[in-house]
């Protein structure tokens, strides 16, 4: 329980809005890549069409072709990284497939990244148009399993994975609740799943635990 309750409290912070500006990219080593070994990632990136039609597990292997890329100023015969993130983001298996691996990957970059990782422009810009009933509650559920894992992992290594894998999940919540406050979702459904977790996690405890939030 007590894990949860810290879980669930790292996805309360979330819900104070901070703006998206508050984390910053370091991204330098991805970019540390030979002329002739981009080509060959770019020469092997799937189609829109793969990208919008295969199973879950495909969707995992697109993922990892495609993410070396997101970091990537777009120069003359790349790819559209919006596009193509645009296409897998469509349907459920792409949502879970691409964040499955988005979110877990590992790099050489990876202790300097944690406390200031940010999500790149393209996919700020592909996650406007996903259906936010498929996506919201993954993406909750992306900030408030790690957490937990981080406090029950008995081995470092794997409490180290599950806290980058919350890290990069509160990213992607946090840019989900600014575009929420700005206006650019229909309805609040970011803030109502939060909400819903909450009172779900909240009500098991007993009547004279008392539990506040400021929204």
């Amino acid at each position: 329980m007590k894990a949860i309750m810290i879980a669930l409290a790292s996805l309360m912070m979330m819900m104070r809005i901070k703006p998206a500006s508050a984390f910053v990219i370091r991204n330098n080593s991805r970019r540390c890549v030979s002329k002739r070994t981009t080509f060959l990632q770019i020469s092997n990136l799937p189609t829109l069409e793969q990208l919008s039609t295969d199973p879950f597990m495909k969707q995992v292997e697109h993922a990892s072709t495609l993410i070396p890329f997101l970091t990537e100023k777009p120069q003359e015969g790349k790819s559209d990284m919006y596009r193509m993130l645009k296409a897998q983001l469509s349907h459920s298996d792409g949502i879970r497939g691409f964040f499955a691996t988005y979110l877990t990957v590992s790099d050489a970059d990876d202790d300097a990244e944690e406390e200031t990782f940010s999500v790149p422009k393209s996919l700020k810009r592909a996650m406007k148009d996903v259906d936010p009933k498929e996506l919201v509650p993954l993406a909750c559920m992306n900030v408030i399993m790690p957490t937990a894992m981080i406090t029950m992992h008995t081995d470092p290594s794997l409490s180290s994975s599950s806290r980058r894998t919350a890290i990069r999940g509160k990213a992607i919540l946090a840019t989900l609740l600014q575009n929420e406050a700005n206006g650019e979702m229909e309805e609040l459904f970011v803030l109502d799943n939060c909400l819903a977790i909450l009172e779900a996690a909240t009500s098991t405890l007993g009547d004279d635990e008392d539990v506040t939030m400021e929204v």
